[in-house]
């Protein structure tokens, strides 16, 4: 490939990545409300009997609904969601879900609205409110979804707007982003086809190498974080740590690969490997940092697998772009300087 279409790759690849970050950001307005408490059911009968907050929605648009009831386990009870305006109206409701739900889109105008969160602790609740609100009875629960106990809730309504034209721009990003991919692997000369896709002896041994290493990694990370586990068990959920510590172990096998020489196969393109790491930092990014910024990474101060796991990854494949350039800046140097020495080793003969 010539260094002027290298070049236009690149600036085309870097282009295309922020415009996916920046869409990846949109909704860039977002609303959300949260309720936390502990839920005591007895007798079926739940008290608090609800939670409800106001949510000031700031300009007209196209809204989805994003319920999303972490608790510590599964409750005894379900969750009836609604949403009503300032004038009484609803103009939301859901029941049967006390996990996640998104809706599908509404319209809604400039003002203030009431979100409601109804524990309904018994079959005929449930009836009585799906009833009430015209939700219809898609979901049949049976009794073993009901029963005392006690659990710790934590609610987040969110009311995430709507954009038509995300889906459009993504596609012709991913699109062109293909073509170009498609074009620097069609740049290779017949000679260099027959070669790539092969792995030599000594790529062989070190990929060993590089397994071994990040599975050795992972594992005496996981008995770490599970042996004193209750030393951080106030700041970070057990499943996050874990996920934490296979990345770490992925990390360190990509870097015995790359620094090895044997993460790429013989004459590959490097390009492709940068378009889609490009791609999946700038998605995971985008997510990991609007979790950061609405404060959703963490639950009464403990970061959790769901509202971490995309700023985790950016950080890795950002580590493993940022290796690869070390790499490559490495080679060109190693390069410049043999250059230099058959000169001068010319010059004096």
């Amino acid at each position: 490939m010539s260094k002027k279409r290298k070049v236009l790759l690149g600036v085309a690849t870097a282009f295309s990545c922020v415009v996916i970050f920046w869409l990846s950001l949109v909704p860039d307005k977002e609303y959300q409300v949260k309720m936390g408490e502990d839920v005591t059911v007895k007798d079926a009968k739940a008290v608090p009997g609800y939670s409800e907050n106001i949510l000031n929605v700031e300009r007209d648009g196209t809204y989805k609904v994003v319920f999303d009831g972490l608790n510590d386990s599964m409750p005894g009870f379900l969750a009836g969601v609604s949403i009503v305006d300032a004038n009484g109206k609803q103009v939301y409701a859901s029941a049967g879900g006390n996990d996640f739900e998104e809706s599908e889109e509404i319209e809604l105008k400039k003002g203030k609205y009431l979100c409601r969160v109804d524990y309904l602790c018994s079959r005929e609740q449930y009836v009585a409110y799906a009833s009430e609100k015209n939700i219809g009875f898609a979901i049949n629960k049976e009794e073993d979804c009901y029963r005392d106990g006690t659990w710790a809730m934590h609610l987040t309504i969110r009311l995430e707007e709507d954009y038509w034209f995300r889906g459009i721009v993504l596609a012709v990003c991913l699109g062109a982003m293909l073509v170009m991919w498609w074009r620097s692997s069609a740049s290779l000369s017949e000679a260099e086809k027959l070669i790539v896709g092969k792995y030599d002896e000594r790529q062989i041994a070190a990929q060993g190498t590089a397994y071994k290493y990040g599975y050795i990694t992972v594992t005496l990370l996981g008995i770490i974080s599970i042996v004193f586990y209750k030393t951080w068990s106030e700041h970070i959920e057990i499943t996050a740590l874990i996920w934490a510590d296979i990345l770490i172990g992925i990390a360190v096998t990509i870097s015995i690969l790359i620094w090895k020489d044997a993460y790429f196969r013989m004459k590959e393109n490097r390009n492709t490997y940068f378009i889609s790491m490009g791609l999946l930092l700038s998605m995971n990014a985008a997510t990991g940092v609007s979790k950061v910024m609405d404060g959703t990474i963490a639950t009464k101060g403990i970061v959790t697998l769901q509202g971490s796991h995309h700023i985790m990854a950016s950080v890795l494949f950002a580590y493993a772009m940022l290796l690869l350039l070390a790499k490559v800046i490495k080679e060109r140097k190693e390069a410049r300087d043999e250059e230099s020495e058959d000169e001068s080793s010319q010059s004096t003969m």
